[in-house]
């Protein structure tokens, strides 16, 4: 989120010549998710089958975004990927929210699908700003409400 809404605004309101360095942003978040789920899988006592299909899952996302970054960059294809990591955020919110039974997820991944046929309409620049709305809303918001339920239910 906060590097799609970095390059927006490095590209529209700077004169940076390099606006898609904001990216290396993900490194940070690649980083501190690495070492998050290191630390959360070494207090799990149990392995569930919902737990394992969403690390699985979620190394298969990996996986294919990385792909799509080689392969986006090495043919210079950049004003299609962004559509494109729309459509995957919301197959895998959707897919992930059916998997654990929370429609919220779900439904914010069905959401994503109208901001993804926008964003093909739309030059490159302005595909950022609803990249940055699908993230908010397929992954931010229901993950701040799945983390407030959980608070909720270990009181």
């Amino acid at each position: 989120f906060i590097a799609a809404i970095s390059h927006f605004l490095l590209m529209k309101f700077t004169n940076f010549g390099q606006p898609w360095l904001a990216w290396n942003l993900m490194l940070i978040g690649i980083i501190a998710s690495i070492v998050r789920g290191i630390k959360e899988s070494r207090k799990e006592s149990v392995k569930t089958y919902i737990g394992e299909t969403m690390k699985y899952f979620g190394i298969c996302l990996a996986i294919l975004y990385c792909s799509l970054v080689f392969i986006f960059g090495y043919n210079d294809l950049w004003e299609f990927s962004y559509p494109i990591y729309i459509l995957i955020y919301a197959v895998a919110c959707f897919f992930m929210g059916s998997i654990m039974q929370f429609n919220l997820l779900k439904w914010t991944g069905l959401l994503c699908l109208p901001i993804m046929v926008f964003s093909v309409y739309v030059s490159y620049e302005w595909q950022l700003p609803l990249l940055a709305l699908a993230i908010l809303i397929s992954y931010i918001i229901p993950g701040h409400v799945l983390s407030a339920k959980e608070k909720l239910q270990n009181k």
